[in-house]
């Protein structure tokens, strides 16, 4: 199988060698002011992608990572991959505080769209389901929902999902079976739910 790469963030890593690649004929790049402020921007816009801190410690990791790997074959993908470790690690070290959140989301029955954007997961009605129908009713254990969460991120599938909600025959599209073969466990029971709804309505 191919590697999962979310679009909009691979083309922006491209977009930054592109960058560094021009820029690095110029031997004197690291005085530029304008360099530097438009390295920061694509570096933002990467950091964010990967639910990063905006902290000097991971500009500082991304700017020397890619200056390294900056003249080397398929290096966007070895950036990304060595990125997505990265947000792997930030994650698996702020899993208890997602976990507290999610605990506290259930004993003072708060709003999903006051606890979503704290786990860094967008709102929309698929995240929402999960939230209402899966967390809240604790149909599933925490570790699995917070592994959907986290699947979604980095898919970057919201809208593809969205796009399966206008579909009656959906179970026979093949974005269908291709999200659901990528591991999204609740679209199943989204979809039907979804249509459901859309019968009665």
């Amino acid at each position: 199988m191919e590697p999962i790469y979310n679009k909009e963030i691979y083309q922006l890593i491209q977009q930054y060698f592109t960058y560094i690649e021009k820029e690095h004929f110029h031997d004197d790049i690291f005085c530029d002011d304008n360099y530097c402020m438009t390295s920061l921007s694509i570096e933002k816009e990467i950091l964010k992608g990967f639910a990063l801190p905006q902290s000097p410690k991971y500009h500082l990791y991304l700017t020397r990572t890619a200056n390294m790997l900056y003249k080397r074959p398929s290096n966007a993908e070895t950036l990304y991959y060595e990125l997505c470790i990265k947000a792997e690690e930030y994650l698996s070290k702020n899993k208890q505080s997602i976990q507290n959140l999610i605990e506290a989301a259930r004993k003072y029955r708060q709003t999903p769209f006051d606890v979503l954007p704290e786990m860094l997961v967008h709102i929309n009605s698929y995240t929402l389901f999960i939230y209402d129908e899966i967390m809240m009713k604790g149909k599933d254990s925490d570790k699995n929902i917070i592994a959907e969460f986290e699947r979604i991120g980095m898919l970057n599938c919201l809208q593809e999902i969205y796009m399966l909600c206008f579909d009656k025959d959906y179970a026979k599209n093949p974005l269908y079976a291709e999200l659901c073969g990528h591991g999204l466990q609740y679209l199943p029971a989204y979809l039907k739910w979804y249509h459901s709804r859309k019968a009665i309505a």
